[in-house]
């Protein structure tokens, strides 16, 4: 509250130049605004001053956004919050490889709810889902509910790229090889 009362009685003062702002002490240079909420400039954070804004600017910062996404339930939030904490062996030696963008800075999220499902891994800026299979998916009924469940997230544009467990342990360069040229990123 307190940085609001600040903003609305700053809203009376004006600029004194489009490159300065004044305030109660001297004019100083207007630092540039990032698009990131929360990050400050270097100079605002040096000097510690309050940059002064318009009432049409202080207006965009009152909105509340909506998320362009669907409602995830509860009870599969949770699912998904216990499936990371229980992975697999080849999960984790996957998720190594990948997490925190080392593979080719690409975004990996880890049992991600998309559409109903809960998949395995995802990189939704190429909407890119990884899956690892164990036996139970070469089974007649779970490769039935693989397939319906591939059709779904292909009709909402995913890519699906499904993997043995076996294959992870034994050939993980070639995954991540095979996840690159899928992304448009593997260069020979």
């Amino acid at each position: 509250m307190r940085h609001r009362r600040a903003f609305e009685t700053a809203v009376g003062w004006e600029a004194v130049a489009s490159s300065e702002v004044r305030t109660k002490k001297k004019a100083l240079p207007l630092a540039p605004v990032s698009s990131l909420a929360g990050e400050m400039s270097a100079s605002a954070d040096r000097g510690g001053y309050t940059a002064f804004v318009k009432r049409a600017e202080l207006e965009c910062f009152n909105r509340v956004r909506q998320m362009p996404h669907r409602e995830i339930s509860k009870r599969l939030r949770a699912n998904a919050k216990t499936l990371r904490s229980g992975m697999t062996d080849a999960e984790k030696l996957l998720w190594r490889a990948i997490r925190a963008h080392r593979l080719e800075g690409i975004s990996f999220r880890r049992q991600m709810p998309i559409e109903g499902y809960i998949v395995d891994f995802a990189a939704p800026a190429h909407r890119l889902i990884v899956e690892l299979d164990g036996s139970q998916h070469g089974e007649e009924r779970g490769r039935l509910r693989d397939e319906k469940r591939d059709q779904v997230l292909h009709s909402n544009s995913w890519t699906v790229l499904r993997f043995w467990n076996a294959d992870v342990l034994s050939n993980l360069d070639g995954v991540c090889r095979k996840i690159l040229e899928t992304c448009g990123k593997e260069q020979f």
